[in-house]
C-alpha cells in the first residue's frame, strides 16, 4: 500500500483490507507516515507521531486491531 492507495480508503475500509489479509498493519502504518511526510509540511496539521513499538496499549479487538 502506498500513500495514494491509503488516501482512497476510510478507517473502516482499511480495517477491512487488513482483516482480509490484503495489506498488513505495517504497510498501512508506512503509508500513513508517508502521507504525513508528503502533506504535513504544507498544512502543518500533525504535531507529533509515535513509534508504534513504544506504545504500550494496543487494541486487541475491534476494527482497528
Amino acid at each position: 500500500m502506498n500513500a495514494v492507495d491509503y488516501a482512497d480508503y476510510d478507517g473502516i475500509g482499511i480495517a477491512t483490507l487488513i482483516r482480509a489479509g490484503d495489506v498488513s498493519r505495517e504497510e498501512v502504518l508506512d503509508a500513513a507516515r508517508d502521507a504525513i511526510a508528503a502533506v504535513n509540511p504544507l498544512i502543518n496539521a500533525v504535531v507529533e507521531t509515535y513509534d508504534p513499538t513504544s506504545l504500550q496499549a494496543r487494541p486487541t479487538s475491534g476494527p482497528f486491531s
